[in-house]
């Protein structure tokens, strides 16, 4: 069963089973990033949906089995790793 729950203004969390998350971005090519965080706190997914397929592969990759919390650089806020240290942010900050 899949439900919708507010975690902030951009944040949505999909489901009561799941630890998936969506976030909608602002600024930069891809329209929303999904993720899921498992109960410690590890990042076990990441999908882009929309803009570049190269950018978006290297950033999953690179973030898959890392903690959710802690290392992210904001360099820029309109870049995709940005966008992505906001979301998880705001997810962990939910949790």
């Amino acid at each position: 069963m899949c439900a919708l729950s507010y975690t902030s203004a951009q944040t949505y969390f999909i489901g009561e089973e799941d630890s998936m998350y969506s976030y909608k971005t602002s600024g930069v090519c891809a329209r929303t990033i999904n993720f899921d965080i498992d109960d410690n706190g590890i990042i076990t997914a990441v999908e882009f949906d929309g803009g570049c397929n190269g950018n978006q592969t290297g950033i999953s990759r690179l973030v898959v089995g890392k903690p959710a919390e802690g290392h992210y650089l904001r360099q820029t806020p309109h870049k995709l790793p940005d966008q992505l240290a906001r979301a998880l942010q705001e997810a962990i900050d939910a949790l």
